[in-house]
């Protein structure tokens, strides 16, 4: 009986681990928007290729992209290694005028008040936040 319970448990744990973040995934499909933002703490590039693809067809009215200047990214994609999310972007055929960085040091909340306050002084009503699906929940309490 106790192999059993400790089976179970471990079954039940790892089955909630593994879904956890369909819980937290709360995307939407991306609708065309004044500017793309791409968070920071993209570890494996996905964030900033998702990005360039959404820039690519045409979800940035304004053709722009916002980026956190601290965040580095180290990606290798055909043997070239990027240090820099701009350098990847501007390698795939994007202008440095359209890459514009907001500066925001760290945690979620704080590059989501840098990005709020750049659409204002700017005037832009809406954006598309990048992120990583299962951080969406979170970005979508803070905002």
């Amino acid at each position: 009986m106790k192999k059993f319970l400790i089976i179970f448990l471990f079954l039940f744990t790892y089955t909630m681990y593994q879904n956890l973040g369909m819980f937290l995934d709360v995307s939407e499909k991306p609708k065309r928007s004044d500017i793309i933002a791409v968070l920071g703490g993209d570890w494996n590039g996905w964030r900033i290729k998702k990005g360039l693809e959404l820039l690519n067809q045409g979800y940035s009215k304004s053709g722009k992209i916002l980026l956190n200047p601290w965040s580095d990214l180290y990606l290798e994609e055909n043997g070239h290694i990027y240090r820099k999310e701009a350098k990847y972007l501007m390698a795939h055929g994007i202008k440095r005028d359209d890459i514009i960085y907001f500066h925001s040091w760290g945690r979620t909340y704080y590059e989501l008040e840098a990005i709020k306050k750049f659409l204002l002084k700017n005037r832009y009503r809406s954006v598309i936040i990048v992120t990583d699906p299962p951080h969406t929940r979170r970005v979508s309490i803070i905002v």
